[in-house]
């Protein structure tokens, strides 16, 4: 609702200032094709795995305990046991119990803190990608002499003339249209 605000008080100014320029950015092509983005995709793709081989580590480790708790229990059953060998399966099967309680409790925790450091790490990328853009708009603005610089994303109506996403991807060194062709390619062979 504040960025529906914000534009209509935007287009408010242009209607009484016909000096003001204003152009226009599509900032999800503009994070999209940034630079780093390939980079921070495969940084957290590899930070995934390495969490999901963890968890499957501690996830074997809980079913290690469960079978050995199966086969405690198969042999606390022994009729033949005395009475001081079943006391010891009956302590080793109460062991068996609280090992597999802490193994699953220290499960949930691994994956809540991964969890949380996935995305913790994906919001610090996705902060410094979208902070290097902002500066990369402004200087852009300033040297063009934009008074405002709008995002289609998030602005109901935008003439296509006004669009600089281009102009800016090229601040970073970046082809918009190559990059938008080769992302046309790709989305053509994965729908195959």
């Amino acid at each position: 609702m504040k960025k529906v605000l914000m534009t209509l008080v935007v287009m408010a100014a242009m209607a009484v200032s016909a000096e003001l320029k204003v152009a226009s950015v599509n900032m999800m092509e503009l994070v999209t094709f940034h630079p780093r983005h390939d980079d921070d995709r495969k940084l957290l793709k590899s930070k995934d795995a390495d969490y999901k081989k963890r968890l499957d580590e501690k996830r074997e480790a809980i079913e290690k305990i469960e079978k050995e708790f199966r086969d405690a229990q198969q042999e606390a059953q022994n009729p033949m046991l005395t009475e001081n060998a079943k006391k010891i399966a009956f302590a080793k099967l109460e062991d068996l119990q609280k090992r597999g309680i802490a193994a699953q409790g220290e499960y949930r925790n691994a994956v809540q803190e991964y969890q949380a450091d996935l995305q913790k790490l994906e919001t610090d990328l996705m902060r410094a990608v979208t902070s290097s853009i902002r500066d990369k708009i402004e200087e852009f603005a300033k040297q063009k002499g934009y008074d405002v610089i709008l995002d289609v994303t998030t602005t109901p109506y935008v003439a296509k003339s006004l669009d600089v996403t281009d102009d800016v991807l090229r601040l970073f060194g970046v082809d918009g249209e190559a990059k938008r062709a080769e992302a046309k390619k790709d989305n053509e062979e994965q729908a195959k």
